[in-house]
């Protein structure tokens, strides 16, 4: 138990170092050409023992006509992990999680839709709020439970840090679909 609580406050404070650093933009996220398609397949590997054992199905896939755009993969990659732990933890056993990334308007865009608990429509407006946790997350014990409220927020700093932006829909007890679109030029991009 107390290892656990170690990882846990190591992962807070790696969350908080993560947030200070966005809001100072003292360091600049370095972009260089990257395939998006690469960055989601290696996202769902790593997700895939958690969704398995949870008995969850987790489903990637990417567009191949999608070519190279300005990013940072490993802040990417880090967005697609908030995304998917956030479905894994809300999608009960038999659910199904799907990443999916399309090409569009100048942009691409990824989403991850789950088929779980879904969002209150009164919550929806501040899930990318710095602490926002939902009153399901809130009434659960432990911050193992439902977190603490930051993974939504840095995935909006690094998406935002791009020139991107990121979204939410949801319906309760159908699912909720975040995403977030990356444009193809560093226009905007801090």
């Amino acid at each position: 138990r107390s290892l656990r609580v170690v990882a846990q406050l190591s992962s807070l404070t790696d969350d908080l170092v993560e947030l200070a650093r966005l809001d100072s933009s003292a360091v600049p996220l370095k972009r260089a050409p990257g395939s998006i398609d690469e960055i989601v397949a290696a996202a769902v590997g790593e997700a895939a023992r958690r969704a398995n054992e949870k008995g969850i199905r987790l489903i990637g896939s990417g567009s191949p006509r999608v070519a190279p755009l300005p990013i940072a993969e490993e802040a990417i990659n880090r967005v697609l992990q908030n995304l998917l732990d956030n479905a894994i933890r809300h999608t009960g056993e038999g659910g199904e999680i799907q990443v999916e990334v399309q090409d569009r308007n100048g942009s691409v865009e990824v989403s991850v839709q789950d088929n779980g608990e879904g969002i209150p429509p009164e919550q929806l407006p501040h899930i990318f709020e710095r602490f926002y946790r939902g009153e399901q997350s809130r009434s659960r014990v432990g911050m193992g439970a439902g977190g603490v409220g930051l993974g939504l927020a840095i995935a909006k700093e690094l998406v935002e840090a791009h020139g991107g932006r990121i979204w939410a829909e949801s319906m309760p007890s159908r699912g909720t679909r975040i995403s977030f679109a990356l444009p193809r030029n560093e226009t905007g991009a801090r």
